[in-house]
């Protein structure tokens, strides 16, 4: 079906644009989610990995 979708050049242009913008919109979600899941481990889901250390020097 998507190769069958005839653009003039101008249509073209705008939707390479477009798509450029959303891979960038995208690229940049993905990096935030990845620093939280950093920050976040799955253990302990609710804290931080600041309040982690805390806590181990806290002990």
């Amino acid at each position: 079906f998507v190769e069958s979708i005839e653009l003039t050049e101008a249509q073209r242009e705008k939707a390479l644009i477009l798509v450029e913008k959303v891979f960038v919109d995208f690229t940049e979600a993905m990096n935030e989610m990845l620093v939280f899941a950093q920050k976040h481990p799955y253990d302990r889901p609710f804290t931080t990995t600041v309040n982690i250390e805390q806590s181990r020097t806290a002990a």
